[in-house]
């Protein structure tokens, strides 16, 4: 992968894998200057994380003693898609669409629906930070 070879020299880098819904992780040592400015947003479309390198080994089971009947996976889904299909249904799908954009796109917003719906922001800027665009979007705007 080209991003390996990009920063296949630098003491901050790892290695590069990807997580369970196909967007591009980027381990590293530690965090400095450079890993904040040099790693790309997206590369070949997709979402770009940064992780330490401790965090590609560890499993929740390491830290908890609970341990789920149901895979993980796909009770996240399911609450992923029952959180946004209330919001949806809620707001209407426009509306909805039009705030994850605001979140997204920050000062370079087109709209401005976040005032009138801080419900709606609040949930969607919470689901942003843990799924990412790519995944919301599939959600929200990827079946036009």
């Amino acid at each position: 992968m080209e991003l390996e070879k990009m920063f296949a020299d630098r003491d901050w880098f790892h290695s590069v894998g990807a997580d369970k819904y196909g967007r591009v992780v980027v381990y590293v040592n530690y965090m400095c200057h450079e890993t904040l400015h040099n790693i790309p947003d997206k590369y070949e479309g997709k979402q770009v994380l940064v992780h330490f390198a401790a965090s590609e080994f560890t499993k929740r089971e390491d830290f908890t003693n609970a341990n789920p009947s149901s895979p993980k996976q796909t009770h996240e889904v399911d609450i992923l898609n029952r959180d946004i299909q209330n919001l949806v249904n809620d707001f209407g799908r426009d509306k909805v669409r039009d705030i994850f954009y605001e979140i997204h796109d920050g000062a370079n917003a087109l709209t401005n629906f976040s005032p009138k719906h801080p419900f709606a922001r609040d949930v969607l800027e919470k689901l942003y930070d843990e799924y990412g665009f790519d995944v919301l979007f599939d959600l929200l705007d990827g079946d036009d």
